[in-house]
């Protein structure tokens, strides 16, 4: 099977880890648990009153796996190469239903953990770019418009250039206002056009703007927001019209 290699050094690294790591606490009387097994993915309750056998796995993606641990991780990785899903079922010789399942059990768990895991950027001294985008083609699809999906950009003017992309139910003042204000640090100074769901940001930041319909670049400020704007055709490569 293809990824041989990369399959077997994370499993080294993953036993490594199971193995150094502290004691869990049991699901059913938070006593402490230890490993039985590395091969099973097995921990046991250590109460002899209890001694409760779970799966590692649980409450995962692949906690009720009809396949081996080995071809998830093999379509894991297709999947974040790009690999479109009908490819991914002729490489593997597996039905399209049984990829389809696993590829929206990865977006659900991927939209459920994303916002907990963006830190804030900006900060003192530091200039945050803002720019909202559609992404998806208007067109007629069995009688009904397909808008598409608008999503906000904040890019960090730092040597980590640091990217964030929200997708948005709308542009109104108080969601992006909402967004902005749990993303972006006190003290950053932030740039956008002028649209008007960014009016009040001056409440919160050191907000600049630029008339796009005058120039890209204020010609009294040298605001622009020109590093964001950069990132959204590169973006819009990688993602597939529906």
């Amino acid at each position: 099977m293809i990824f041989d290699k990369e399959y077997d050094e994370f499993l080294k690294k993953f036993r490594h880890f199971l193995m150094n790591s502290r004691y869990g606490l049991c699901n059913a009387c938070n006593s402490t648990t230890r490993f039985v097994s590395v091969d099973s993915w097995t921990e046991i309750c250590t109460w002899n009153v209890c001694k409760r056998k779970e799966s590692i796995l649980s409450n995962t993606i692949i906690s009720y796996r009809k396949k081996t641990l080995k071809f998830y991780f093999t379509v894991f990785k297709l999947m974040f190469q790009s690999i479109k899903l009908k490819d991914i079922c002729t490489l593997l010789n597996c039905s399209y239903k049984s990829i389809k399942s696993i590829s929206r059990k990865i977006n659900n768990n991927v939209k459920e953990k994303y916002y907990d895991l963006i830190k804030p950027i900006g900060g003192p001294n530091l200039i945050v770019e803002i720019d909202e985008s559609k992404f998806g083609k208007r067109k007629y699809n069995k009688g009904h418009r397909v808008e598409g999906v608008w999503v906000l950009g904040l890019v960090e003017r730092s040597e980590k250039r640091k990217i964030i992309y929200i997708p948005l139910a709308d542009r109104k003042k108080e969601t992006l206002i909402k967004i902005i204000r749990r993303f972006v640090l006190p003290g950053s100074t932030i740039y956008t056009d002028c649209w008007k769901g960014y009016l009040g940001l001056n409440e919160y930041f050191n907000h600049l703007t630029v008339n796009h319909s005058v120039s890209f670049v204020d010609e009294n400020t040298g605001v622009h927001t020109n590093t964001i704007e950069g990132n959204w055709s590169l973006m819009k490569r990688n993602v597939p019209i529906r």
